[in-house]
């Protein structure tokens, strides 16, 4: 069975919407991917950096408020205060990765890329690692 992440991020349109399509990109047959926002405003076009993200769209936060995940990661300060405040919906995992909207320009969006890429090895890393334990195989 995969496991389930949920990326949230502010407006879930760059960083939550690269980490999605990233990790089903990197490995689709280990996890159920999803993204939102706390603020969702719409998919930013820089975001597909090489990640197909077409099919995916910004969604509210709320959409997700009866759903369980296995990982729920922020990417913001502010998407982290807001699961926070939540009351223990969401255990999250806090990955504070640069805004590359602030500035608009290709770098950022490359740059903010690069940063999700390796911490979502790391991910997968993990979940690997787990389902080996779980199935009884030493680690």
């Amino acid at each position: 069975m995969k496991s389930r992440v949920l990326f949230i991020c502010t407006g879930n349109s760059t960083r939550s919407q690269m980490a999605e399509g990233l990790l089903r990109h990197m490995a689709g047959e280990l996890f159920d991917v999803y993204s939102t926002g706390t603020e969702p405003r719409g998919l930013q076009p820089l975001a597909a950096q090489g990640v197909d993200i077409s099919h995916q769209q910004s969604t509210p936060l709320q959409t997700y408020q009866y759903d369980s995940f296995d990982y729920v990661i922020t990417l913001c300060q502010h998407a982290y205060e807001a699961c926070h405040s939540a009351k223990g919906r969401f255990d999250t995992i806090h990955w504070d990765v640069n805004d590359p909207a602030a500035g608009n320009r290709p770098l950022d969006f490359q740059m903010a890329l690069k940063d999700l890429k390796t911490r979502l090895a790391c991910l997968v890393i993990i979940e690997e690692k787990r389902r080996k334990v779980g199935q009884g195989v030493a680690a």
